[in-house]
């Protein structure tokens, strides 16, 4: 039998490479990974909100989810927000209306899903520099999550949260900081940049929202009684779990661009 560490290492030797060549390969590739994955993740949300059922509210948050990332694609991400934020009243109205359960945590899909995955989709779309920041997301949050695990694993020792998530140690989460702050360094380095102070800083913030990412949705699953948000990948769980630290990420650094703070502009 497999361990769960295996499964994991295998699963992200699978989907990391993946992910960086649909990334290299850039438009229309990145737009229709996004589509493909809010779809997904929406299915996951609703399924965790409303005791293993989509219903109509989760459909009308599925086709929330589609048009922000299509109108992302499309370059218009001011429309995209403004869709999610309109498009989460609506998701609320219809689930109510459905009598479905919880239906403000499933609205609040339609900015906690739809909005990372427009704001992955812009960045990847900047003529010049949208590359070197989707390789910097990827160093920052994967980063933080090996160091994390790696050293929460071999450290061990007093616990991050256990009435959110048992399994997080402090240990872990000054490793995770650590680490994103190494991959921050790296992408710096090799992008030439002279703010290498300024990218280490930085690395170590996006990682307090990664890691914070990531306890959002243990408390979630808490919440609502479940271990894991889906089957989809061995070891993780669902594709929400493996995409947590990304989804707080992903409109964090889109941010930073977005107001040219970014040291990679």
């Amino acid at each position: 039998m497999m361990s769960n560490l295996a499964l994991r290492t295998l699963s992200a030797a699978a989907l990391a490479p993946l992910a960086l060549a649909v990334v290299w390969a850039g438009p229309p590739w990145v737009t229709l990974m996004a589509a493909a994955g809010v779809l997904l993740l929406v299915r996951e949300w609703a399924r965790m909100c409303q005791h293993g059922t989509i219903g109509l509210g989760g459909y009308a948050l599925g086709a929330v989810g589609l048009g922000v990332v299509a109108l992302s694609g499309l370059d218009e991400f001011r429309l995209a927000l403004l869709l999610a934020l309109v498009g989460g009243v609506a998701t609320y109205l219809t689930a109510r209306h459905a009598r479905t359960p919880h239906p403000r945590t499933l609205a609040l899909g339609a900015l906690y899903l739809g909005v990372p995955c427009a704001a992955f989709v812009w960045l990847d779309s900047m003529p010049q520099q949208g590359l070197v920041h989707m390789l910097w997301l990827f160093a920052v949050v994967w980063g933080s999550d090996i160091g994390a695990y790696a050293c929460g694993r071999l450290i061990g020792g007093p616990k991050l949260a256990p009435r959110i998530s048992p399994n997080k140690t402090w240990a872990g989460f000054f490793g995770g900081i650590g680490a994103a702050v190494l991959g921050s360094l790296a992408v710096g380095l090799v992008y030439g940049t002279p703010q290498l102070a300024l990218m280490a800083v930085l690395g170590a913030v996006l990682s307090l929202i990664s890691q914070g990412g990531d306890l959002l949705e243990s408390q979630q699953k808490r919440r609502f009684g479940v271990k894991d948000s889906g089957r989809l990948i061995p070891g993780h769980g669902g594709l929400l779990d493996r995409l947590d630290s990304l989804l707080t990420t992903t409109p964090a650094l889109a941010a930073l661009v977005g107001t040219g703070l970014s040291p990679l502009l």
